[in-house]
């Protein structure tokens, strides 16, 4: 696998399996290209992350608005005055940015140009399973996120929701009490919908009632890690779900772990080792459900102060099996590669984005 290209001063927008698109901070344009690299089109007219909806549609979403466009041309079609979270079929999901006095949500239909429902509600953390539409939302003192709503994204009705105000407290890094957090809507496998909670706690719902079915109290602990062991363990945005096999795949510093959901069982596949300096420390990872035995990762390799590498990890084998760090005077790496069939794309930190080529790689 080799570096076939860079480019300078640029934000990577988001990969397909057939593209890659990206936005030139020297002159703000969008530029969109096929897996050879060869520009499709670029427009300075459009800005955001950038989401596929079909075939043949894509939208990007900024914090203002979300502006639908043809993928093959990059000609705006329309703009909604919302703030993405999400989106089903012809269904976007995000933030009314039309009202600035009234906060809340709305299910915007881009086929009929029409609202469909509205609730007023503060929104952060969101996954759309089937038909269900899964939220988090702040407590009534405003002060941190412990409600799961689920809402029927049709028509916006509330199934049930969900508290976790009477979970207890948990220790932040000085050692403090702080009440208890939503971390990250994992995923659903077989009717539960699973989510982390205050940093080690695992939870599992009914998606049909919003009744609490699984609890482990603490991920480290039910795995048999020590004292020594569970020091710099962060497990935020780094679990990920298999959605055919139900199995949880984590990759957080020094360790690889599954956790079988069937079974409810865990096990540590791969450790790293103590010494940070002479091996590998994970920082965050990407998974797609097309490539369900990679993660596609960024860390520290015999580094301790930066996150100067990245590459993937094959979890069958339980081995990085190809990795590159940072070159020369290039940047550093605090977010994970993303990938498709043929490329493989990185941003650094100086907005260096690098782009490799996948193939006569016997990894899948």
């Amino acid at each position: 696998m080799k570096n076939i290209k860079m480019y300078k001063n640029t934000i990577l927008l988001n990969i397909f399996k057939d593209n890659i698109v990206f936005r030139n901070k020297d002159n703000n344009e969008t530029i969109y290209v096929d897996s050879e690299l060869n520009k499709i089109w670029e427009s300075n007219q459009l800005n955001g992350s950038c989401i596929l909806l079909k075939s043949q549609i894509m939208l990007f979403a900024s914090g203002r608005e979300t502006i639908i466009v043809n993928k093959e041309n990059g000609i705006i079609q329309k703009s909604i005055p919302i703030s993405y979270l999400n989106h089903y079929f012809n269904i976007i999901i995000g933030r009314n940015k039309k009202n600035k006095e009234k906060r809340s949500i709305i299910a915007y239909d881009y086929n009929s140009d029409c609202v469909i429902w509205e609730k007023e509600i503060i929104v952060s953390i969101s996954l759309i399973s089937d038909n269900f539409f899964f939220c988090t939302a702040f407590n009534e003192r405003m002060i941190i996120q412990s409600l799961i709503y689920c809402f029927n994204v049709l028509d916006g009705n509330v199934l049930w929701q969900f508290s976790i105000s009477d979970f207890s407290p948990y220790k932040d890094i000085w050692g403090k009490d702080q009440p208890a957090k939503i971390n990250q809507i994992i995923g659903v496998y077989n009717n539960v919908l699973w989510i982390l909670v205050s940093e080690f706690r695992l939870i599992g719902i009914d998606v049909e009632t919003g009744k609490l079915i699984h609890h482990i109290e603490n991920i480290l602990d039910f795995l048999g890690l020590d004292k020594e062991e569970k020091q710099h363990v962060n497990l935020s945005d780094t679990i990920h779900l298999n959605e055919k096999q139900g199995v949880l795949k984590a990759f957080a510093h020094r360790f690889y772990f599954e956790i079988d959901l069937n079974r409810l069982t865990g096990q540590v596949k791969k450790d790293f080792g103590a010494i940070w300096k002479d091996s590998w420390r994970i920082k965050h990872s990407n998974y797609y459900q097309e490539y369900p035995n990679l993660l596609f990762f960024c860390g520290y390799y015999k580094n301790m102060d930066v996150s100067n590498a990245f590459g993937f990890f094959d979890t069958e084998k339980a081995e990085i099996i190809w990795y590159d760090t940072t070159k020369d005077d290039l940047g550093y790496f605090y977010n994970p590669p993303q990938a498709n069939d043929k490329l493989l794309a990185i941003l650094d930190d100086k907005h260096n984005l690098l782009v490799y080529e996948r193939k006569n790689i016997s990894y899948e």
